[in-house]
């Protein structure tokens, strides 16, 4: 590589080198995450000029400028037709990012490993599937594997508000509409009131960040809707707190009872690296049976670990449990926890 990097040379090599993340600062070297560890991309730092003109080719003026004043920017773009999302944010004055190598192709349910309770409710025509993890965790690609069955599968219309728009989905058997926070609509709850009278069978929030949000999507799957969406928690006990934590306390209670009516499962997941090569998500998974409903409704949510133990036999599964699966099946190694 020359003396300075240039950073579309460097991401076709993060791409050849089948990296999952690409960090980058300026005055340092260049850091690939491949299969799970770090490693440094050749020998020069990236300059804050080769950031400058990098962002200057893939932003839209109204990203550029809301870096600028926000000094962070969720974004996406392709590089050698391969998509990825970024976050651009300051370090010591100058712009560094993260960036993320989506998948070139959509994977199948069954190369992810889904659970057969979450690929069970495809078929479902309201309800809320909550999809929890830390970032990094795959929840995305799930999203998407669950949201290309549907496609395969039913005429339905399926709506998503992202931020950014990660995969860019071809419609098959349904009407697919894709809508990026920023350029296509000015906040997640505006956009969902305005997503709600586009007559959606499917609706997909990128992630449930504040109350009104999250009030908005309840209404809407109780009320006919199938809405997926997913939420930076790492099991269903967390998720069920964070819900009722949006709100203030007089409207805990209600949150409760929408909450258990509407909600279809929570799945939580670890992404764990595989023998040899790659990773694999390891999957926590909570249904909405009546003893759940009514811890819910109660809030006495650190029940539901052991709800989780006992309903093995209904397709729930604990984190432990997914982890000695995989063990079991030889796609992890015993080490693993």
């Amino acid at each position: 590589m020359a003396d300075e990097c240039t950073l579309d040379l460097l991401l076709r090599e993060a791409i050849e080198k089948n990296a999952s993340d690409v960090h980058i600062v300026c005055g340092q070297i260049p850091k690939l995450r491949i299969h799970g560890r770090l490693y440094s991309l050749g020998s020069c730092a990236v300059s804050a000029e080769a950031v400058r003109i990098f962002l200057k080719a893939v932003l839209s003026d109204v990203q550029r400028l809301h870096l600028e004043q926000e000094r962070q920017l969720d974004f996406a773009f392709t590089e050698a037709e391969r998509r990825f999302r970024g976050v651009a944010y300051y370090a010591l004055g100058e712009t560094a990012l993260s960036l993320r190598l989506l998948p070139r192709d959509i994977p199948t349910p069954d190369a992810l490993g889904m659970p057969s309770a979450l690929r069970s409710l495809t078929g479902e025509k309201h309800g809320l599937i909550l999809i929890g993890g830390k970032t990094g965790s795959g929840k995305s690609t799930t999203l998407a594997a669950f949201l290309e069955e549907i496609n395969q599968t039913r005429d339905a219309h399926v709506l998503t508000l992202e931020d950014p728009i990660e995969v860019i989905f071809t419609p098959k058997r349904a009407v697919i509409s894709q809508r990026e926070l920023g350029r296509d609509f000015t906040s997640f709850p505006e956009g969902l009131k305005a997503a709600l009278r586009s007559d959606p069978d499917i609706l997909m929030i990128g992630e449930l960040r504040e109350a009104q949000t999250m009030r908005i999507a309840l209404q809407a799957a109780e009320t006919g809707t199938l809405v997926l969406a997913t939420l930076h928690t790492k099991n269903a006990v967390e998720a069920a707190i964070r819900i009722e934590g949006m709100f203030p306390s007089e409207e805990q209670e209600q949150i409760r009872q929408q909450l258990a009516a509407a909600l279809l499962g929570v799945f939580s997941q670890r992404l764990l690296p595989m023998k040899g090569e790659g990773r694999i998500a390891a999957t926590e998974v909570l249904l909405t049976t009546p003893a759940v409903k009514n811890i819910l409704r109660t809030g006495k949510f650190a029940q539901l670990a052991n709800v989780i133990l006992s309903g093995r036999s209904q397709g729930m599964q604990s984190m432990h449990d997914a982890i000695r699966l995989l063990e079991k099946q030889g796609k992890i190694a015993s080490s693993t926890m």
